[in-house]
């Protein structure tokens, strides 16, 4: 037996491949009904528009996770396909009849928004250079256009359900996939509104949800699910035991590893879950999450200089983390490293102007002889929380220091009416 050097496939005759065949006759086709030639007053437009468009956007139902990185020929004909809908809407003042064009080209917004977009489109106003939400954005208006089209169009009701779950507009998410269901029951609308719940805080609620789904299909989607919930529940061994089976059912899923890793840090077997966010990265070095969290359990290890390293990854892929910058700045305080800790604080607050933040640049600004920036900082501190022990605790002693015993008593006081114990106040 043969096989074709350029697609792998069996071949029967060698001086033909049927796959590639299909391939060519398929781009033959395709370039026989160009976008740009496409006429809008056509008899056979919508037809022709959907010809091409069905054979760059493949994915009619979308779930979470879905993501594609289309190629710049296809993204090209995807402009020029838009240019032609957004001129069809001008010379008719109506959306084009057609829920299904509509659906495809949210589709292909939203299965590509991880991507910066660098081509000008017509339809909408759509402007060059959006990103991310942007182009979730987009995806949710072209469905809502589907939905005007046909009000009873199932797939563009779950579409539209995942693109307010991205954009974490859980409770018109939930709307939106309630709407699907009451058309068409289907698993992956019925994991929409579990998710969204999962979202909203409602753990009870959406883990039935993901009960109900799992009797319709089993899928490693579900499982995590149904483990997120269990964690949230703090049912950790049967979450364990849900996100092992997703594991198994897709080992290439990044979402079961960290769910995995989670469980297994809060049943404190760290050792088996710094394994499983080791294989997240092996997955995607990219996220950050998986990173941070292996930052924190080498911290716990006392293995500090490599927790700096992960934080570092983590901050190289998104520098806008607090919480990151954070801990980065309470590892070097660890370390006596006290300007670059202040400099950590001092990236943590440029994204978020927490108590704890203020109260650890204090501490450590008092440490390095700077009473008035900590006596400035604490303030800060307390202005953003009042009822933060900590920070009554730092201010106590930069008072005493001072010299303003009276001040520094009722600090003191402060600080013990709170919960700190006298331990700790010295």
């Amino acid at each position: 037996m043969k096989f074709c050097q350029a697609c792998g496939a069996a071949l029967e005759n060698e001086n033909y491949c049927p796959e590639c065949g299909k391939r060519v006759a398929v781009e033959e086709e395709i370039k026989r009904i160009e976008p740009k030639v496409i006429d809008i007053r056509g008899k056979n437009f919508v037809e022709e528009m959907l010809f091409v468009l069905e054979r760059i956007v493949k994915k009619d139902r979308i779930v979470p996770e879905d993501t594609i990185e289309f190629t710049s020929k296809e993204r090209r004909s995807i402009e020029a396909l838009l240019r032609k809908a957004s001129e069809y809407e001008d010379v008719y003042s109506k959306e084009i009849p057609s829920a299904r064009l509509y659906l495809l080209f949210g589709n292909f917004f939203l299965l590509e928004r991880k991507r910066r977009m660098t081509v000008r489109l017509g339809m909408s106003n759509i402007k060059v250079g959006f990103k991310g939400d942007e182009r979730t954005r987009i995806a949710e208006d072209l469905y809502k256009r589907s939905i005007k089209v046909d009000s009873n169009y199932e797939l563009s009701w779950h579409n539209l359900g995942i693109a307010k779950m991205v954009l974490f507009k859980y409770s018109e998410g939930l709307e939106c996939f309630e709407r699907a269901l009451s058309i068409l029951k289907t698993a992956e609308s019925l994991e929409g509104m579990g998710e969204c719940l999962l979202g909203m805080g409602d753990y009870e609620r959406a883990y039935e949800l993901f009960r109900n789904a799992l009797e319709i299909r089993d899928s490693a989607r579900v499982r995590c699910g149904l483990g997120e919930c269990l964690i949230e529940l703090s049912k950790y061994d049967e979450a364990l035991k849900e996100l092992d089976e997703a594991c198994r059912q897709n080992p290439m899923m990044l979402r079961a590893w960290l769910g995995k890793a989670r469980a297994l840090e809060r049943l404190a077997n760290r050792t088996e879950a710094l394994k499983a966010y080791e294989k997240a990265i092996m997955l995607d070095e990219k996220n950050p999450e998986a990173w941070n969290a292996k930052g924190d359990i080498l911290k716990e290890f006392g293995r500090l200089g490599d927790a700096l390293k992960c934080y570092d990854y983590s901050l190289a892929i998104d520098s806008t983390q607090a919480e990151v910058w954070y801990k980065k700045g309470e590892v070097f305080k660890v370390q006596n490293k006290l300007h670059e800790a202040v400099k950590c604080y001092d990236g943590a607050l440029e994204h978020h102007a927490a108590s704890e933040v203020f109260s650890s640049k204090a501490e450590v600004l008092f440490r390095l002889g700077e009473r008035a920036g900590a006596l400035e900082a604490v303030e800060q501190a307390l202005q953003k929380d009042p009822m933060y022990p900590k920070a009554w605790k730092i201010k106590s002693r930069i008072l005493h220091t001072l010299g303003d015993i009276d001040a520094a008593t009722k600090a003191q006081e402060k600080a013990l009416e709170l919960g700190c114990s006298n331990e700790e106040m010295w």
